[in-house]
């Protein structure tokens, strides 16, 4: 599941889109702010994957930052860690703000109004086509709060305890809890196979398997990974697949 926030003032073509979204991506969560107050209220206490933002802002009398647009908005996006590459679509009516959005902000599509429901399925099916998405980043927190990027591709192998994973990688090795993987909604095990009941190895990095001593060893990883016996062929069967 992939989280959504939708940065619209107007009551109407908030809720159309929020819509609209929920019934062409069932898996998404999509949540809506109307203000640019409102908007940094919900980053603080969300995670998000995707941010679509209004450029204009209704300004507020009774708002402190009345003068605040999706632009400021953004820029206050962009100086969090986690999301410096986030996906972001702005909607504008206003095509003269486009190039600060796309070159001073890093903007993956923008949507330019009046639009029609093709136009913002389109802007979103790039951003969830595009190698950020493809790649299945991880934006996570390890068990100390330190921030960090994770490709499934750099998984070497995983091992389960008690509610952290130890997650080594060709990066270095993380621990995170079970909670924050699991927030993220992306399977992090879509690459791996079983190999015990409390490891999990990418099959791409094994160097041997030997059967006497039931261990496999894998490259760029010194740790020796036990084979349980009720996953030993499941093993042996994605061994003789990888060398196909």
């Amino acid at each position: 599941m992939f989280h959504i926030l939708i940065v619209e003032d107007d009551e109407i073509q908030q809720n159309a889109l929020k819509k609209l979204i929920q019934r062409t991506y069932p898996n998404s969560m999509v949540t809506a702010a109307d203000s640019y107050e409102t908007a940094l209220e919900s980053i603080d206490l969300n995670e998000y994957h995707l941010f679509i933002l209004d450029i204009k802002l209704t300004e507020d009398a009774d708002c402190a930052a009345q003068t605040s647009t999706g632009l400021d908005l953004a820029f206050h996006i962009r100086r969090k860690i986690q999301y410096k590459f986030t996906p972001i679509i702005f909607i504008t009516a206003l095509p003269d703000k486009i190039y600060t959005a796309v070159n001073d902000l890093h903007c993956y599509n923008y949507i330019v109004k009046p639009y029609s429901d093709k136009d913002v399925i389109n802007a979103i099916h790039a951003v969830l086509s595009s190698p950020f998405f493809q790649n299945a980043c991880l934006e996570l927190y390890d068990t100390n709060g330190i921030y960090f990027k994770l490709y499934l591709e750099d998984i070497i192998y995983i091992q389960f305890q008690s509610h952290v994973y130890l997650i080594c990688t060709t990066k270095g090795i993380y621990r995170v809890s079970s909670y924050r993987i699991k927030k993220t909604g992306i399977n992090i095990f879509s690459n791996l196979v079983r190999c015990h009941k409390s490891y999990y190895i990418n099959p791409g990095y094994i160097l041997n398997y030997d059967k006497t001593t039931k261990i496999v060893k894998l490259n760029q990883c010194k740790s020796k990974i036990p084979v349980g016996r009720a996953y030993k062929n499941i093993l042996l069967t994605k061994m003789e697949d990888s060398d196909d």
